[in-house]
């Protein structure tokens, strides 16, 4: 019967080992190919001789047969095999989160807050975008806008490819008692002209306990 080491995952098979082989431990985990490139070690016998080590992964504290005169390189190269290993995890940690950060960026639209005086026009030039791709990122029906409104002015290619139902919530908003639609605008961020086309509305007037639709950007 194979001895087995602290798991039954882990076997071992004495008959394999060589007397001239010795037996080592690391410290840290490690890959089996950087170990063994370290160690200028064939790989496919280096894992025939250690089948303890079912993954391509060492553990520490436990046997690892190596041949004898592998020994002395192996003390010499363990720090630096170790500080490889967490240089090499590092530069893989960086790159996944310049990878994750660039994805997120790319995947969030641009927002405008819009000053007294500005016009959709001077808007668009300013950010390098059509008159069309404004209004049509904002669900805007002409060229009106007013002081403090949000303005979506930069989105990536699938949402640029979005309907602006896409990227709206509806709300119903029930009129109250001194509410004008100047006012519900602002509150929402949409234009004036909006509330009107949404709500079939031929003037600004609106009555108390009135029902308007309302669609906000997500």
């Amino acid at each position: 019967m194979l001895p087995i080491y602290e798991s039954e995952q882990l076997r071992v098979n004495p008959a394999l080992f060589k007397s001239e082989d010795i037996t080592i431990q690391v410290k840290q985990e490690v890959d089996i190919q950087t170990f063994t490139t370290f160690l200028e070690l064939d790989k496919d016998k280096f894992k025939s001789a250690n089948p303890i080590f079912i993954s391509n992964v060492l553990v520490p504290n436990f046997a690892i047969q190596i041949p004898t005169e592998k020994h002395e390189l192996f003390l010499q190269k363990e720090d630096s095999l170790y500080l490889y290993k967490d240089t090499v995890n590092q530069a893989i940690d960086t790159v996944k989160k310049q990878i994750s950060t660039s994805a997120i960026q790319s995947n969030t639209p641009k927002y405008h807050l819009v000053q007294s005086g500005e016009a959709l026009g001077r808007i668009a030039a300013k950010y390098g975008i059509t008159l069309e791709q404004l209004k049509k990122w904002n669900n805007l029906t002409n060229d009106l806008i007013h002081p403090g409104q949000q303005l979506i002015v930069s989105m990536n290619n699938s949402n640029a490819n979005k309907t602006a139902s896409d990227n709206t919530n509806k709300v119903i908003y029930t009129v109250k008692q001194g509410d004008t639609l100047s006012s519900i605008a602002k509150k929402y961020n949409v234009g004036i002209q909006n509330l009107k086309t949404w709500n079939n509305l031929k003037s600004d007037i609106i009555g108390v306990n009135q029902k308007l639709v309302i669609y906000t950007r997500r």
